[in-house]
């Protein structure tokens, strides 16, 4: 394990150690750390500039999407600040206040509205009571941030309200990717969306932004990480603003510096002396008597430099098995129904035998973990039909050819989706043992784009009771139903 590993592998567990190091005031990565720092790189300044003018000017209803951690939050902030001056604006949080009534109630209370406000039809009339609706008023902003919380009523309910407020009223929603779907559900009109998203953060950006953030605590310097940890901190943040925030704070936590490397910091030197001595009079002798015949090298141990639950890929039936023990191969076989699953590296593809799966892992408890994954995989359930579209040009995975051979009418439920591979196959990991799950590659602002999926079904209402079914950390993200068609075509994108 490399430096980078190690200070990975501790975490931030104090902070005081690089605030010293660095001369800093305050601990910028620390979770409760507040300030005005506002990263404008990675089109963060030219987001924020389009979304105000949208808001104050533009009928359309306004769609901040993002990750969670990507700073969607913070850009709000940043609007608002400057909004705030110009026209009045109502600040909504998704996640507290969720339903219809407690929207209105919130609004009135900024508003500083009087009298029953708890239905649609009373708070329009209290609206216009205050002149808040008319030809003569500024229009009213209406923020709505971790707007992915919202149920599908609340989404019906603000869109009622923004058409009966008669242009008076400005929608913004700040979420994840969700609020789309949620906007489709409550039946919004495609066309008066304007969508905005907020990209990953590429190597030279996430450097850019750790070192913006170290000057407002007073850091002068260069950026105090190498080329080698900067890189793994992109990759392993997957340009994340909130996971590069803490991968920092641990690599910061580490001081190279502080690590004694070498026999000669660890064996005082009149016991290496006499070491050499020895080794010196062993080797004459072994010299003088002769007894240095050459004699056959030893097999080479060889290491598996693999992730800690990689599975070997398996080949399809009349293919030659690699790497798999005679004895293995003879188990009694158990075949995987005619669908295909992704799992982090390893591919499950219909009609494997799964009895000679064996992990290839660092030790017996990892070893363990992986064959559980291995043992409780439920591929998708329904036989793909013939190729609804022709497979482009070019290696596909196994789970985007199975994709491919659906029917096109078919649903899917859209699960999560990250621009990092590492982060999704973390994803598929974590919940494959719950839930039957693939993943595939897209593309989205000219980068690659990987969403985890589950089914199919034949219905879309069949899908939606699908949903019902799923663990509840998977349920509170709202999964995304899909046609099967939708995402062939995406597949079959220009790119891929």
């Amino acid at each position: 394990m490399n430096s980078v590993d190690r200070s990975l592998e501790s975490g931030a567990d104090s902070s005081a150690s690089y605030l010293r190091r660095l001369d800093l005031s305050a601990d910028p990565f620390a979770a409760d750390f507040e300030s005005d720092y506002f990263y404008r790189g990675a089109m963060r300044q030219t987001t924020l500039e389009q979304v105000v003018h949208f808001s104050r000017f533009s009928e359309h209803i306004v769609m901040l999407l993002g990750a969670t951690g990507s700073g969607s939050s913070r850009l709000l902030d940043e609007m608002l600040a400057q909004l705030h001056q110009i026209m009045d604006c109502c600040d909504i949080d998704g996640e507290q206040e969720s339903t219809p009534e407690a929207i209105l109630r919130s609004l009135a209370q900024q508003l500083q509205l009087r009298g029953d406000v708890d239905n649609l039809d009373n708070f329009i009339a209290t609206l216009d009571e205050y002149d808040y609706i008319g030809e003569e008023s500024e229009p009213l902003l209406v923020a709505i941030d971790q707007a992915h919380f919202l149920p599908a009523q609340s989404y019906e309910m603000l869109l009622a309200l923004l058409q009966r407020a008669k242009g008076a009223i400005r929608m913004l929603f700040v979420g994840e990717y969700q609020c789309e779907q949620l906007a489709e559900l409550a039946h919004y009109d495609r066309q008066q969306l304007k969508i905005f998203e907020l990209p990953a953060l590429s190597k030279e950006q996430t450097g850019e932004y750790v070192l913006g953030l170290l000057a407002v605590v007073g850091y002068a310097g260069e950026l105090p990480l190498s080329a080698d940890q900067l890189l793994i901190l992109q990759e392993r943040s997957g340009g994340n603003i909130a996971e590069i925030n803490t991968l920092t704070a641990a690599l910061l936590s580490f001081d190279p510096a502080s690590e004694k490397t070498g026999l000669a910091f660890k064996i005082p030197i009149a016991h290496l002396a006499a070491i050499v001595i020895l080794s010196a009079t062993v080797g004459y002798v072994y010299w003088y008597l002769g007894i240095g015949e050459e004699t056959p090298p030893l097999p080479q141990q060889q290491t598996v430099d693999r992730p800690l639950l990689e599975l070997p890929a398996l080949l399809s039936e009349g293919e030659q098995s690699q790497g798999i023990p005679p004895a293995a191969q003879q188990q009694a076989a158990v075949t995987v129904p005619q669908a295909a699953v992704d799992v982090g590296t390893a591919i499950i593809i219909p009609g494997t035998d799964l009895s000679a799966m064996e992990p290839v892992v660092a030790d017996e408890t990892a070893r363990q973990t992986s064959a559980q994954i291995v043992a409780a995989v439920v591929p998708l359930s329904l036989a793909p039909a013939a190729p609804a579209i022709s497979a482009a040009a070019g290696a596909r995975s196994a789970a985007e050819k199975a994709l491919l051979a659906l029917p096109a009418e078919f649903y899917l439920l859209q699960l999560t989706g990250t621009a990092s591979e590492a982060r999704m196959r973390l994803f598929v990991e974590k919940f494959s043992p719950l839930v039957a799950l693939s993943y595939i590659e897209l593309r989205r602002n000219g980068g690659p784009w990987y969403v985890a999926l589950s089914g199919p079904q034949p219905t879309r209402e069949a899908a939606l009771q699908a949903v019902k079914s799923l663990p509840a950390e998977l349920v509170r993200q709202q999964p995304w139903v899909r046609s099967v068609g939708s995402l062939q075509q995406a597949l079959m994108a220009p790119g891929l």
